[in-house]
């Protein structure tokens, strides 16, 4: 008889904690609208100033910084700054003033030479919908030398180019 009430007392306190566990895992652990609205206005600040949203995996954010300090990583972040001051002084050819949009490098530099030059290509999307894409072709002589725009050109989401636009 007492075997069966200690049973029955474990299996309720189990119970209870259980239902506990699942409570709190329901309602416990959501963010508050004010918590939410926040973050919703740190990521926006983040995109119109600039800055990379935040990474939020430690580990992931700590390989990325290590890798921007490598010479590749110096290379690719050298010409995002050259490409976000053009667009900050609405230089960039084809992109209306004041149309929001992404910087994006999707390949590695190129035609390395030595000294330290190479080219790159470096994808601007806008933020509107349908957003539009746009690719910009820059290059430097050596890792002394300043980074020019050599060709900018529209293109359509298959890959495709519509649009060609003077160099100035």
């Amino acid at each position: 008889m007492k075997n069966h009430r200690e049973t029955q007392s474990i299996m309720s306190v189990a119970l209870i904690l259980v239902v506990f566990a699942l409570t709190f895992a329901t309602f416990g652990c959501k963010k508050s609208a004010r918590e939410i609205a926040e973050e919703n206005a740190i990521k926006r600040h983040q995109q119109e100033a600039g800055h990379p949203p935040m990474i939020p995996n430690p580990a992931l954010r700590a390989a990325l910084s290590n890798y921007m300090r490598t010479p590749e990583g110096m290379e690719i972040d050298s010409a995002l700054t050259f490409m976000t001051s053009l667009k900050k002084k609405d230089r960039l050819p084809g992109i209306p003033k004041g149309v929001k949009g992404m910087l994006r490098l999707e390949k590695k530099p190129t035609d390395t030479t030595p000294d330290g030059g190479c080219s790159q290509e470096v994808h601007y999307f806008t933020m509107n919908t349908p957003h539009q894409d746009y690719y910009y072709f820059i290059a430097r002589n050596s890792s002394n030398s300043p980074w020019e725009l050599k060709r900018a050109v529209q293109a359509d989401a298959s890959g495709k180019v519509i649009q060609e636009f003077p160099i100035q």
